[in-house]
């Protein structure tokens, strides 16, 4: 796996967690895992180790330490170095932090060294505190506490993972903290093979950041450089060959949010064994080999399979909707069931596995069934980029099955649960480029990007108007496609009381005297695979002084503007997305309005409005539709323009005037018609604005997406703790301050969320009282998954 800028709080030496699909790729099988020893050592570093130190007193211009002081801690010393030999590697961690801010002492307080006790051993090296010219020894072996680092069982996974734990005494504003420890040994599964992606800068400034390499001569490693032009010192000794990486105020890599998850930003290098994608094809087909004929109950099942069903396709869509909805998912991660997934006879009978098992369970089963099909790993977060990647198994994150049928090529992920409708219907997944399990595979294939139309979210709303009396609203969402499959599993786990209870509460954030009529109704089409769900309330004081704002919501919660807009990197958007929604309004009387009507479009957006009225009703239509998934840097500013442009459009004011029983005279229609413009300019600011604080519920009404970092599904990603510090330092409530305090910063909770290992962090703003949760996916775990 790749060596990633190292987190303050949490170092992560299983470097090996991150490869291939460790959240993803787990399982026992029926295999038994012999674990090593709970344990770990002390020693002085190995004789092949060059130990380097931090420069105490090096100071730039500014007087200050040359690396970045900005945060609650700088780094003075980043050194990794590697030694790969026959009898296993060694990873050997060295890092100093100087605590700037007593936000830093926090950071530094605690130190975890985890390892993998089935095939890792870890050394503790030293821990030392310098203050001033005094060296304080901070190593105290019997006070270090082995625990078993398992956070993660409430998401159905298990990995066997142990950390050390170290409590940092009587740390001071000022210290360095200065650490060093060895994670040796290999993952059986990878048969001795070595690969690793290194990285040659932070999120921060460094002021020495080294990688070193050391290998046998005759294992030649082939080196792929990204984002960078440094050239590795190379020098042969003997029988081995180094590679040295020597950096002096290595410079911090800028953050930006919603970044597409492809757009490589770090200066990276990747050293591997693996010369081919057929090498990798050629490792991973031992692991997907079927051992033994399948139990009497599986062969059972597939026969009655082919006598309910007389096409290949209806045993196709048979067979993966048993893996998707009656396999549950539940992964193990011990020793080399990182990656080697579980008999396909295992999975069956216990009825659970992770994606590397349930698509093994699923290919075996198709090919039981003469129906072409195997294996094949994606990565469902760099996707494209993969072309750009060394051939490596630590290059993917997920497993799906590919399958030939009837001329055609069709990429079904049998982790996705309550997926419906026909074969002819089923989009393909987001993963551009996967790698096929299969004999005399030789390369990566491309998977079709999705269509615009896989998926679609229609909205209907009527409201009938009365002067003074309630009012009455009314709405149907229907959902189809890639969207019905996304909102009809959120909808197996809610009653429609909650369902209701939370579609009303959504409503209330806008209109308080607003009462549900009744439970809301949900129809499921299967075959059709759409979902309706209609709700009807009443509004007791719709109107108001300025009148009433009629937004269609569900189109302006995609159209967030990112937190940096002077970018130097591509934005990510929201993609496949078909939003329509339609807002009919039933006046008292035929009253005149202003309305408008147009297009805008940029690179990635298409976005419709038509305001119309027919004698006393006014409709409002939008539609948006995404056309790409990112928009490139040089069309940004056209996309920030067209951003303000949809979003003015997607409001429209009925003037007060109209619900107050006051027909305005003709002789002051003019007047009339020139101050409702100006309010409306006016007033859409206010209302747009309150709007944009105010993040919808996602789970009743329509799924609306919440801003980044805001939930699980929308965690931010981020490459150290260093950027998660950056983000809540500057992050604002909805009462517009800044919760963060540097001086009780929050806790961090690492967790495990759709097969995503993130962090979380909840702040509580001391100017409002209100309680914010923030999520973030370090990328050196978002590989996890």
């Amino acid at each position: 796996m790749s060596r990633l800028p190292p987190l303050r709080q949490t170092r992560l030496p299983l470097r090996w967690a991150a490869w291939f699909v460790a959240g993803c790729l787990l399982s026992v099988g029926q295999a038994t895992v012999v674990l090593g020893k709970p344990s770990f050592s002390v020693k002085a570093p190995s004789s092949w180790v060059k130990v380097n130190t931090a420069d105490l007193n090096r100071k730039n211009e500014t007087g200050k330490h040359a690396a970045s002081a900005t945060g609650s801690s700088s780094i003075l010393l980043d050194d990794y170095q590697i030694r790969v030999s026959d009898k296993g590697t060694e990873r050997y961690y060295h890092y100093a932090q100087k605590i700037e801010t007593t936000a830093g002492l926090n950071d530094l307080s605690q130190l975890k060294f985890y390892f993998e006790p089935s095939y890792q051993q870890l050394t503790i090296r030293s821990i030392r505190v310098y203050r001033g010219q005094s060296t304080i020894d901070a190593l105290k072996p019997s006070e270090i506490k082995t625990i078993q680092k398992e956070d993660e069982l409430d998401q159905q996974l298990y990995n066997g993972t142990l950390a050390a734990l170290v409590f940092m005494n009587d740390l001071r504003v000022g210290d360095v903290v200065d650490y060093a420890y060895t994670v040796s040994g290999d993952n059986p599964v990878l048969g001795g093979r070595f690969a690793d992606r290194i990285y040659l800068a932070n999120s921060q400034a460094t002021q020495k950041l080294i990688v070193r390499i050391v290998c046998p001569t005759h294992r030649a490693l082939e080196l792929k450089k990204h984002n960078t032009t440094l050239e590795p010192v190379a020098q042969t000794s003997g029988e081995e060959t180094e590679y040295l990486w020597d950096r002096l105020d290595a410079p911090a890599v800028e953050s930006e949010d919603s970044t597409p998850g492809w757009v490589e930003r770090y200066p990276s290098v990747d050293l591997t064994e693996f010369k081919t994608w057929e090498d990798v094809a050629k490792w991973a087909l031992p692991l997907f080999k079927v051992l033994g004929a399948n139990p009497p109950q599986l062969e059972a099942k597939i026969e009655a399979w082919k006598s309910q069903w007389q096409t290949p396709e209806q045993r196709l869509i048979a067979a993966l909707r048993f893996v998707q909805d009656e396999v549950r998912y539940l992964g193990i991660e011990l020793g080399r069931y990182s990656h080697q997934p579980s008999q396909p006879s295992s999975v069956f009978s216990r009825r659970f596995g992770d994606c590397k098992d349930k698509s093994f369970l699923l290919s075996t089963i198709l090919n039981s069934l003469g129906i072409d099909a195997a294996p094949a790993l994606v990565n469902a977060k760099i996707g494209k980029s993969l072309d750009d990647w060394q051939p490596s198994p630590f290059a993917f994150n997920h497993v799906i099955v590919q399958v030939r049928l009837g001329g055609r090529i069709y990429w079904l992920d049998p982790t996705i649960s309550s997926q419906r409708g026909g074969l002819g219907s089923y989009y393909d997944p987001p993963y551009a480029r996967a790698l096929a399990v299969r004999e005399g595979t030789t390369a990566l294939e491309k998977i079709p990007k999705p269509s615009s139309s896989s998926g679609s979210t229609t909205v209907q709303e009527f409201y009938k108007l009365t002067y003074g009396g309630p009012v009455t609203y009314s709405v149907t969402t229907s959902y189809s496609g890639a969207d019905a499959d996304e909102i009809r599993v959120r909808l197996a786990g809610e009653s429609l009381e909650e369902l209701g209870k939370t579609a009303l509460n959504y409503y209330a954030g806008e209109m308080q005297s607003i009462r549900a009529e009744g439970l809301p109704e949900v129809h499921d089409d299967e075959a059709a695979n759409t979902i309706a769900i209609s709700e009807r309330y009443v509004i007791d004081n719709f109107w108001k002084d300025e009148g009433h704002w009629f937004t269609a919501d569900r189109i302006y919660s995609e159209l967030g503007k990112p937190g940096i807009s002077r970018r130097s990197l591509p934005l990510a958007v929201a993609y496949p997305l078909t939003i329509h929604q339609t807002t009919e309004i039933e006046l008292p009387a035929a009253e005149r309005v202003p309305l408008n009507s147009g297009s805008i479009s940029d690179s990635a957006l298409h976005f419709v409005y038509d305001q119309t009225r027919n004698g006393n009703r006014v409709k409002l239509e939008y539609s948006l539709k995404a056309l790409d998934d990112h928009v490139p840097v040089e069309q940004l500013a056209r996309h920030m323009e067209a951003l303000e442009q949809m979003r003015n459009a997607a409001a429209f004011q009925l003037p007060g005037r109209v619900g107050s029983g006051r027909r305005p005279s003709a002789g002051s229609g003019a007047l009339i018609g020139l101050l409702t413009v100006l309010g409306l300019l006016a007033l859409a600011v206010v209302f747009l604005l309150r709007r944009m604080r105010r993040t919808p519920d996602a789970g009743a009404r329509r799924m609306p997406p919440a801003s980044p970092g805001s939930t699980p599904d929308t965690a931010i990603n981020v490459k150290t703790a260093e950027e998660i510090l950056s983000f809540l330092a500057g992050f604002k409530c909805r009462c517009g301050k800044l919760p963060y305090q540097a001086d009780a910063p929050p806790a961090r909770e690492r967790f495990t969320y759709d097969e995503r290992r993130l962090t979380g962090v909840r702040m509580k703003c001391p100017n409002c009282g209100q309680s914010v949760d923030l999520y973030f996916s370090p990328l050196q775990e978002a590989i996890v998954s």
